[in-house]
């Protein structure tokens, strides 16, 4: 969440870096991220890694732009580098884990 920030003194200029901090810290335990992520061809599933310690598995069917992928381009994944993305470049698909 961007604001505009103005600070007239080092105090001010502080006050609001300790408030930037508090709400950068919040995002991060509440937003997912991934940290990290694989196909389990076994399974069928798109097994995520949450940073928080949360684990879930989706089928790739029910991810746009991965239905009908292959196997070995279902593997071929990678995290976007903010944690909040899946993107699979063989095949053009992006899944947005907050969505």
């Amino acid at each position: 969440m961007a604001r505009n920030w103005t600070a007239a003194t080092d105090e001010g200029f502080s006050r609001q870096n300790d408030a930037a901090l508090r709400e950068a810290r919040e995002a991060e335990r509440i937003e997912p991220s991934a940290e990290l992520v694989f196909y389990d061809d076994h399974r069928g599933l798109v097994i995520v890694e949450l940073k928080s310690g949360f684990v879930f598995g989706f089928p790739p069917e029910r991810a746009p732009g991965l239905q009908g992928a292959l196997p070995e381009q279902l593997s071929n994944v990678r995290i976007s580098p903010s944690g909040g993305g899946l993107h699979w470049d063989d095949v053009d698909a992006h899944v947005s884990l907050s969505a």
